[in-house]
C-alpha cells in the first residue's frame, strides 16, 4: 500500500500546470527549429526518428484525450 501511495505522489508532481506548460514550450520550440530547418543542429536523431517519436507521442495524447472525454460523458450520465 505504501508503494502505491508513493506512486501517486510521484504522479502528482508530474501532472501539474507548470509541467504541461513546459511540455508545450518544448514542442513549440521544436516546431520553430524545424521551421528554420535547423533540426540537425539541435539533435543527433534523424528526422525519421523524430517523426517516429512525435507520432507515438501524438497517438498517446490523442488516446488520453479520448479517454478523458469518454469519462466526462460517463460522469455526466451517472
Amino acid at each position: 500500500m505504501l508503494s502505491k501511495h508513493l506512486d501517486i505522489r510521484v504522479y502528482q508532481t508530474l501532472f501539474t500546470e507548470d509541467r504541461f506548460a513546459a511540455l508545450f514550450k518544448t514542442f513549440d520550440r521544436l516546431h520553430d527549429v524545424v521551421c528554420e530547418n535547423k533540426l540537425a543542429q539541435v539533435t543527433n536523431l534523424a528526422p525519421e526518428e523524430v517523426i517516429g517519436w512525435l507520432e507515438d507521442i501524438a497517438y498517446t495524447i490523442a488516446e488520453t484525450v479520448r479517454e478523458l472525454q469518454v469519462r466526462q460523458v460517463q460522469e455526466k450520465d451517472a
